[in-house]
């Protein structure tokens, strides 16, 4: 399994946690939580990260100037980080939406280890799914960038920041 080889000790810490009183009467237990395959699916995986390496060469090992005005704001204007945050919750709020604690009952904290696979299987699932290890890889990457990257984007503002 790719992402065991890539990511063996992050699996093994691995931890969503969230305040009891989000889950509500339609929240699922972790174990019987899947990914939504209408939401999670190699269209949303491709389009992230298109939109993620707009303007970035296939070939390139390292940003270039695009990417560093738009991810890093060298250079950038309050209007276009706003355009950005937009961008971000239009095309990608309703997929973390369909993963909040709403929709998934965390059961109580005991450890880490204990956690981790169950909070890690939904995801786990598209990885082992794939034809081959790249396309493992980029749904990897598409999913790290949704789960980390995305939500700085989307949940900025004060009220929103214990969304993240």
């Amino acid at each position: 399994m790719l992402c065991r080889k890539l990511f063996p000790r992050a699996l093994n810490t691995l931890h969503f946690a969230a305040p009891r009183s989000f889950a509500t009467k339609m929240a699922v237990p972790p174990q019987n939580f899947t990914l939504d395959p209408k939401i999670f699916n190699p269209t949303l995986y491709s389009h992230l990260r298109d939109f993620w390496f707009q303007g970035l060469p296939q070939d390139s090992v390292s940003p270039n100037e695009e990417t560093n005005r738009r991810w890093w704001g060298v250079g950038r204007s309050e209007t276009e980080a706003k355009e950005i945050d937009i961008s971000c919750h239009s095309n990608y709020a309703h997929a973390l939406e369909s993963i909040s604690p709403s929709h998934l009952a965390l059961p109580p904290f005991k450890s880490y280890d204990a956690d981790a696979e169950n909070l890690a299987k939904p995801f786990l699932s598209p990885l082992e799914s794939q034809k081959d290890d790249r396309e493992a890889a980029d749904t990897l990457l598409s999913l790290i960038l949704l789960l980390d990257q995305i939500p700085r984007n989307i949940y900025r503002t004060p009220p929103n920041l214990s969304l993240v």
